[in-house]
């Protein structure tokens, strides 16, 4: 159910729930007839893949025109993460850096949430510098300020918390993917462009400081290479069951139900050197004395490829702790090769995959069996069967 101090906060800002059906006379209603048809005709061409760089100035032409967009686009995201925020009040710090703030309404409803919390938001669109600083004029806001830059041009002391709101795709330039690739040469090609960015974001952060990315990326190679470079530069991301991290930025845009990943990055020297104190057995079953592990996978590296290869459950068991989801331990399809399975473990903040050959299915089984009620005693933790095809 939706914060209704949320939606109250982004009425207060100038947002409100826009369906399609709407948008054309309200749109035209804010902007008049002929800017538009300009902007719906730039926003068909967009979706049919034709990149327009004018878009954002256009959109920011008066902060009027601005909101309706942005009411239409961007209103159940913004309610479900700023719900996320205050669920999670110690991801904002005492000072705050807003990527490509547009016109300034993350940065304007952070900075009402937290009083007491610096936001600087920054975009190269000189229009929606304009809107933003109209926005939270108009607000009586007065702990928030806006500068246009570039995000890799940006100079400036570091920020406790960083936050990137679906502008990586912006700033990263698209690699151009091979005809033919696994998940892993796509995930090291998006790491290579990704590295420029993840560096800047590095220096601009503070120690043990958050950096928080929010993307256009699905559980997939793109995802992937991104946390590669970020996690490269020296930022570690603490484990979560990846089903919650996307739900937890579920938004409606066009009437379509997209999810966006919620990534959390710490900053700290010694963070990548830090063990996992959670108990965790390891598929490695071996039949006629050979061993049939194909790969595997640790961490959030773990997560993604799980999520982007496997296909129907097999076997398993969801894992609760006082109520709330603590992990799972399961064997999954590959859905890429029907001769190979995949088994998964996540306990708290350890993830584990690795693949394995069908014929081994039933000792997969076996030990999740045999491991299964040592886990819950040592963890305290209840297990549910997941509908599976065994």
């Amino acid at each position: 159910m939706a914060d209704k101090t949320i939606i109250k906060l982004l009425e207060r800002l100038g947002l409100r729930k826009i369906k399609l059906f709407e948008l054309d006379s309200i749109l035209k209603q804010a902007c008049g007839d002929e800017r538009a048809k300009v902007i719906l005709d730039t926003m068909d061409s967009r979706a049919e893949g034709q990149v327009d760089r004018s878009f954002y100035s256009m959109k920011n032409t008066t902060l009027t025109g601005s909101l309706v967009l942005s009411s239409f686009f961007e209103f159940d995201y913004y309610v479900n993460l700023l719900s996320h925020f205050k669920a999670h009040p110690d991801y904002i710090g005492e000072t705050v850096l807003d990527i490509g703030c547009d016109c300034g309404i993350l940065s304007c409803a952070i900075a009402i949430m937290f009083p007491d919390t610096k936001v600087t938001g920054i975009d190269r669109c000189r229009n929606a510098i304009s809107c933003a600083e109209e926005l939270a004029r108009k607000n009586g806001v007065n702990n928030v300020s806006f500068v246009k830059s570039d995000f890799l041009s940006y100079e400036s002391s570091p920020f406790k918390t960083i936050l990137s709101s679906k502008m990586a795709h912006e700033a990263i330039k698209k690699p151009d993917w091979p005809l033919k690739a696994d998940i892993m040469e796509f995930a090291q090609i998006q790491k290579n462009q990704s590295v420029s960015f993840a560096k800047k974001a590095y220096e601009l952060c503070e120690e043990k400081g958050h950096f928080i990315s929010i993307e256009r990326f699905g559980i997939d190679p793109q995802a992937l290479g991104y946390l590669y470079a970020l996690s490269e530069v020296g930022f570690s991301f603490p484990i979560g069951d990846i089903s919650s991290i996307y739900n937890a930025s579920q938004t409606t845009d066009c009437g379509n139900i997209e999810r966006y990943p919620f990534f959390l990055g710490v900053k700290s020297e010694d963070s990548n050197n830090e063990e996992s104190t959670y108990y965790a057995f390891i598929f490695s079953c071996a039949a006629c004395g050979l061993d049939f592990t194909l790969s595997e996978y640790l961490g959030w590296e773990a997560q993604i490829v799980a999520e982007y290869r496997s296909g129907d459950f097999v076997y398993g068991f969801n894992l609760f702790q006082e109520g709330k989801p603590f992990g799972r331990i399961s064997v999954r399809r590959n859905k890429e090769d029907p001769t190979c399975l995949i088994a998964e473990q996540v306990f708290g903040n350890y993830a584990h995959c690795s693949f394995h050959d069908i014929s081994i299915q039933d000792d997969l089984i076996s030990e999740i069996d045999a491991n299964l009620e040592p886990i819950c005693n040592n963890y305290h933790v209840t297990a549910e069967a997941i509908n599976t095809l065994k």
